[in-house]
């Protein structure tokens, strides 16, 4: 990261480039999109996916992961498809249960502001998923094309940052916001994930870079 200068406004905001690491709200992050000295946040990954104990009530037999979607929820009349991560018990699950929890753990001595008050609205979420914009424009995967089995995959490249795809610790892979998955030792996203498959979650922010110290 680099300290500069914001000229326009006479604010002091640090420059991150991909891969850089910050720590927020007691844990560590690796920022996923270069945040130039105009930008007054920066977007980041969590280093792990989440725990049992974080996931609390959402996790799925006592491990480490959760369903997209229950498949017992008969609003999605079988069509798993229509689908989407608005309707996702993984955003019901960040943007109520994860979010309280920062109320106090991202509290510290440069700031009285909640940790919720410390991230910033982009596109309609303070804290989301990693999605296929994140991967193709920002974190160097392509997408190829695979005919056994026909699908479409998002390869990584020699530009992919290794902490995408690795230590994902007691996981097979986390969820992304296209109901797809990222799974280790394949190092790919899948898009034929079903959204009753367990797998865990690894959440984005947008961190004020003011809350950081």
């Amino acid at each position: 990261m680099t300290l500069n200068y914001q000229h326009d406004l006479g604010q002091l905001y640090e420059s991150y480039a991909i891969g850089d690491s910050i720590s927020f709200g007691d844990s560590n992050w690796y920022v996923i999109k270069n945040s130039s000295v105009d930008e007054d946040y920066v977007t980041v990954i969590k280093d792990r996916v989440l725990t049992r104990e974080e996931l609390g009530e959402y996790a799925e037999s006592n491990s480490n992961t959760m369903k997209y979607k229950d498949i017992y929820d008969t609003s999605t009349s079988g069509n798993y498809a229509s689908i989407t991560y608005d309707k996702s018990n993984v955003k019901k699950f960040l943007e109520e249960s994860y979010l309280s929890s920062l109320e106090s753990s991202s509290n510290n001595e440069y700031s009285n502001e909640t940790g919720a008050t410390n991230l910033k609205e982009v596109d309609r979420y303070k804290v989301r998923l990693l999605n296929v914009n994140d991967l193709l424009n920002n974190l160097g995967y392509e997408r190829n094309y695979y005919p056994q089995p026909a699908a479409y995959y998002y390869d990584p490249t020699n530009n992919t940052p290794t902490f995408v795809y690795q230590n994902f610790g007691n996981s097979y892979g986390y969820w992304t916001m296209n109901m797809s998955a990222i799974r280790e030792g394949r190092r790919m996203v899948l898009e034929v994930a079903y959204p009753y498959e367990y797998f865990s979650v690894r959440q984005v922010i947008n961190v004020y870079k003011s809350s950081l110290r």
